[in-house]
């Protein structure tokens, strides 16, 4: 572990509440590595500061949980945004979010109402935006006095019935992100912190409703949705339809729609789609002299032209091509 941690360092004191692996600082960035929960994987934040008071956090989580009970210091505010992926937040009072790419958490974490979090697929890839509001604000009046931000008049605006909500994918979100993204190396100049304050006069500015927030799911709708999700693993080129899914699984079908999408990061039908081409790849992998016709009708596509079609927007080449590179290497391979 870093032992200068007492000087100010990108993320700290903010994550001084956590339990690391390890710490190590490397020029504008220090990296913080946290056990994934039992022992599975790990989480990585490479943190840095955009200026004195806001910190950016590149955040990679390959684990299925890296919840800790972690007290945070008062006078922040955090802001995560899903690259890949989705984060699993269970509340306090056993509602579920899942922030899916695109989606915007803000929270103020000395009222923090999470209970436990999960990553459902394994991965996560995000950005954190972590604020110390009161040495945060005298940069901005210093600096960037023109949008006129006020921290405190934000936080009362986005937190004054609630210290933590969930915002949909919103293409002007997405696209300031993109740009924070592309700026990871610019952290000398001007361009990151100008696009953090774009990000926090858009949110100033824009007036919420009801549709803008990501809804919230019962534990009992999660866990009927998941055993959903496993029955179509199984039974990849079962044709079915959401309507009796969820009547196989006693739940409307748009709960069990949009929780799917919250949960898996994409539509019921294309996770299907998926599903079917990707099983379609694996019999032409395990049999070189299936016909290609055959093995579009197993997987539910009487049409070999849309086949082949949907194969090659998934896979990345048609069947037939798939199939003779996938021939070649494993003769390759064979030969060495």
């Amino acid at each position: 572990m870093d032992t200068k941690l007492d000087q100010r360092k990108p993320g700290w004191p903010y994550m001084s509440g956590y339990r690391f692996e390890r710490i190590s600082t490397d020029g504008a960035y220090t990296t913080y590595v946290l056990p994934g929960y039992g022992g599975s994987g790990c989480a990585v934040m490479k943190c840095a500061e955009i200026i004195p008071g806001i910190d950016i956090s590149y955040d990679t989580l390959d684990c299925d949980s890296c919840f800790q009970k972690a007290s945070a210091p008062l006078g922040y505010i955090q802001i995560n945004y899903c690259r890949k992926g989705s984060y699993e937040v269970v509340m306090n009072d056993n509602q579920i979010c899942f922030l899916s790419e695109g989606d915007l958490c803000m929270t103020l974490p000395e009222k923090n109402r999470i209970t436990a979090s999960r990553v459902p697929s394994g991965r996560y890839e995000g950005l954190t935006i972590i604020i110390e509001t009161k040495v945060a604000q005298k940069e901005l009046d210093k600096h960037f006095s023109f949008a006129d931000i006020n921290l405190e008049n934000l936080k009362q605006k986005l937190f004054s019935d609630k210290n933590i909500f969930f915002l949909r994918s919103r293409s002007e979100i997405n696209h300031i992100f993109y740009e924070v993204d592309k700026a990871e190396e610019s952290l000398k100049n001007n361009y990151l912190p100008l696009k953090i304050v774009e990000l926090l006069v858009l949110l100033d500015n824009r007036m919420f409703e009801k549709e803008d927030f990501i809804p919230q799911f019962s534990r009992t709708v999660v866990e009927r949705t998941r055993r959903c999700y496993s029955f179509l693993v199984k039974n990849p080129t079962l044709k079915t339809t959401s309507k009796s899914l969820a009547e196989k699984y006693n739940l409307a079908e748009t709960s069990l729609r949009e929780c799917f999408k919250n949960i898996y990061g994409q539509p019921m039908g294309a996770f299907k789609k998926n599903l079917r081409i990707k099983y379609a790849a694996s019999l032409l992998e395990q049999n070189p002299l299936m016909q290609i016709s055959d093995a579009a009708a197993m997987c539910g596509y009487e049409n070999q032209s849309k086949f082949a079609s949907a194969f090659k927007a998934i896979m990345g080449s048609s069947p037939a091509l798939y199939r003779s590179k996938f021939c070649n290497d494993k003769i390759d391979d064979e030969s060495d």
